[in-house]
This record gives C-alpha cells, structure tokens and sequence, in this order.
C-alpha cells in the first residue's frame, strides 16, 4: 500500500463505490463517507491520517464546499480534489473554497488517477 490515506466522500453509493474500488486498485488505503457530516466525524477520529480528500460538492445536510472550507481550516497540509456534476459555477465554488484539483462528472479516471499523483 502507499503511504497516504484518502477519504473519499460522494452521497452517490454507485459513484462512491466506482471511485472507492479504484483509488484501491492503485494501491491507496481509503476511507468513504456517503456525506460531508460522516467525513468531519471520520476525519476526528485519533488514528486518522488523510493525506488527500475526494469529494462531491453538491451533497444533503453539508455541502462539499463546506467540507472544504472545514477541511482547509482544520487540516491545512490535506490536499484536495473536488468532483461535480453541475458545471463550471460549482467548480468555481469549489476553487473558491480551496480545493487543489476540480473534476467534472462523468469521471474520467486516467484524470482521477493523474490528480492524485500530482496531490501525494
């Protein structure tokens, strides 16, 4: 296994597990979240050590903006890929929220692939 974790959160069971099962076949430990609320609770956990995050940004109950704005602001050094379905106005949020990386649904994963080797 590589040495960095990635938490992977998308409120998309089909989609989370899509990325889930490929992040692991390029050899990273993951942790998923199905929503931005069960992420902070993940990412409070002592033994937690995510070295990048992957999110959807439209999500009930807390959005991905806001899991990345928490996310910079508790845990400056994790880097940060954002994935959206709705266009360029969601990405722009995205951008400014601080997310390193801003990804376009349908996923092509050779790009998923490539942010993650530029992010750890």
């Amino acid at each position: 296994m590589k040495d960095k974790s990635i938490l992977i959160v998308d409120d998309d069971q089909g989609m989370l597990d899509i990325i889930d099962k490929y992040v692991r076949y390029l050899g990273y430990q993951t942790r998923t979240a199905l929503n931005g609320l069960e992420a902070i609770d993940i990412l409070q956990e002592e033994d937690s050590n995510f070295g990048l995050l992957i999110t959807d940004l439209v999500m009930p109950d807390l959005s991905g903006v806001k899991l990345i704005k928490i996310v910079k602001k508790k845990c400056g050094h994790m880097k940060i890929i954002a994935c959206s379905g709705y266009g360029e106005m969601a990405g722009q949020w995205a951008d400014d929220a601080g997310a390193d990386v801003i990804l376009y649904k349908p996923l092509e994963m050779y790009k998923l692939e490539k942010a993650i080797d530029n992010l750890i």
